[in-house]
């Protein structure tokens, strides 16, 4: 409950944090649909959930890069809102803090 998903490539999608328990997951899990099996991903900085991922490309490499945005780092009634950015850039195995501030 509360994960994102976004493309990596053309053959694999990144599943990222939710919150299986009262607290954020920092899991992430990378889903191959050439082989249909999951694998364990890096995982994020921060713990989140019901945030934000999309893959955005870099104009001048024309790499991919997935990225987590905002969401939630604690259960209700104590609401962690987070305005943090996370990124995976293409080959790299482990997220990079974005800029923060995200309004």
């Amino acid at each position: 409950m509360g994960h994102a998903i976004a493309s990596v490539n053309e053959t694999t999608t990144v599943l990222t944090g939710g919150q299986p328990s009262v607290v954020s997951s920092a899991k992430t899990w990378f889903f191959s649909h050439v082989s249909q099996q999951f694998q364990a991903g890096p995982i994020l900085i921060t713990g989140r959930r019901r945030h934000a991922s999309a893959t955005i490309q870099d104009k001048v490499t024309m790499e991919n890069i997935v990225a987590v945005i905002g969401g939630a780092g604690r259960d209700y009634p104590f609401a962690d809102f987070l305005n943090s950015t996370e990124l995976l850039f293409n080959g790299e195995s482990a997220w990079q803090q974005g800029k923060n501030d995200v309004k």
